[in-house]
């Protein structure tokens, strides 16, 4: 998904438009998703999802919480998050009971989730919206970084090519966006994985 156009490329590198040039661009731009794609482990692309765990107290709680980590991040608040509990394993027949709001916690920008410690020995199913509608709602911090990566990536091809006076240029680049993606990464730091997803 691009989350930015050949516009806010051009109008960061101060290029008149020009239509070789946008496709060129725009090539760098969904080179860029590809790779945003994998480094944040998320689809950027609006789509709903089914996550099932199993907590079978591998993971250690903490604070009284377990944390999962669902599939996608960029959780759309609508429509809400929906998780259910079953205290049977996943191989037998699961009979869910859906948990209120109140009794856990959306990590939402990240997806992760927080369900009570309770739920040792329990099959989780979360049912949920991610990723972008409009490349409008992406926050600005992604957009940042998509335009950073664009450049990054429209940039190799010249450094590969011997002109060294863009050597500095590309190592700056690379330490921006790398500033702002490691704060927002889907670090698994003890989180359970989900063991399906759709």
């Amino acid at each position: 998904m691009r989350i930015v156009d050949a516009a806010a490329v051009r109008d960061r590198l101060q290029i008149k438009p020009d239509a070789g040039i946008d496709s060129t661009i725009e090539s760098g731009i969904d080179g860029a998703a590809v790779h945003l794609e994998s480094v944040l482990d998320t689809a950027l692309e609006a789509a709903s999802h089914v996550d099932l765990f199993y907590i079978d107290g591998a993971y250690p709680p903490r604070n009284g919480f377990y944390r999962l980590k669902l599939s996608n991040g960029f959780i759309r608040p609508s429509p809400a998050v929906v998780v259910e509990a079953s205290e049977s394993t996943l191989y037998d027949t699961l009979s869910w009971t859906v948990l209120a709001p109140s009794t856990y916690f959306v990590a939402a920008e990240k997806g992760f989730l927080q369900v009570p410690e309770t739920h040792l020995k329990s099959s989780i199913r979360v049912t949920y919206d991610a990723g972008f509608e409009d490349a409008d709602l992406a926050p600005e911090w992604l957009r940042e970084v998509f335009i950073v990566y664009t450049i990054k990536v429209l940039s190799m091809h010249q450094v590969s090519d011997q002109k060294p006076e863009l050597k500095s240029v590309y190592e700056f680049v690379e330490k921006h966006k790398t500033n702002i993606l490691d704060r927002h990464l889907r670090v698994k730091n003890g989180a359970i994985p989900s063991v399906h997803s759709t």
